[in-house]
């Protein structure tokens, strides 16, 4: 009676986990759906850079570390689900790595966002909001991408305690969440005309890049802020 329910607990999150693996990897192709944007976001800069130049030579080298930094997200963000693959019948462990990943995934999202903002308040004038994302950024060493470099190096040794490593991912990617979760400029009556401005700079560069496909993916209170200044923008 007891294997009989052992087995069938087993079942159940056997069938689970492949549920969520097939949210996570919907074409099966062995990689983690994750939106492709670091070409976007150069091909912004390359279209802006002569302004941007003109304003700050620094921000260009900045913005690139952004893009970097984004390229290095992405990597272990594959790197994790590989693990999430790895973790056949550890139930606890496989919930604790699905958590991570999908914190992960979540700031990855949030950078991405307010990246494509902050290119589109500097090209409008808009240095408040520039500097409220800038400085957030800053904060959280985005423009540093040794963390990045060391998380991979890490998710690479399995000589590394495993729990010791989560816990230091998930630390980081609370904090990212929980700081760009506070950024007001998102509140604010400017906010819904500079999101259509990012909109149309992503047309310009013939990005097929959704705002919306973005704004799906970022944290409840992020987006009940957020859909506060759209009005129906994901309807």
């Amino acid at each position: 009676m007891v294997r009989q329910k052992e087995l069938a607990q087993f079942d159940k999150f056997q069938s689970r986990k492949e549920s969520i693996l097939c949210k996570l990897d919907s074409d099966k192709d062995g990689k983690v759906d994750l939106i492709d944007t670091i070409s976007d976001l150069i091909s912004l800069l390359r279209k802006h850079q002569k302004e941007i130049s003109i304003i700050d030579k620094l921000y260009i080298h900045n913005f690139v570390k952004i893009s970097n930094h984004l390229k290095y997200r992405g990597e272990n963000i594959q790197e994790l689900f590989v693990l999430l693959k790895k973790k056949g019948g550890d139930e606890k462990e496989f919930n604790k790595i699905h958590k991570i990943l999908k914190e992960q995934i979540e700031s990855y999202e949030l950078i991405l966002f307010h990246s494509f903002h902050m290119v589109t308040a500097l090209m409008e004038g808009d240095y408040i909001t520039f500097h409220e994302i800038y400085e957030s950024f800053d904060e959280l060493k985005i423009f540093n991408t040794n963390w990045e470099n060391e998380v991979l190096f890490k998710l690479n040794d399995i000589k590394l305690g495993l729990e010791k490593m989560l816990n230091s991912i998930s630390s980081f990617e609370s904090n990212i969440i929980s700081r760009l979760n506070t950024l007001t400029y998102v509140t604010q009556t400017g906010f819904s005309d500079l999101n259509n401005s990012v909109i149309r700079e992503l047309k310009s560069i013939d990005s097929s890049l959704e705002l919306n496909n973005i704004l799906t993916g970022i944290s409840t209170y992020q987006l009940y802020k957020i859909n506060k200044q759209t009005k129906g923008l994901l309807k």
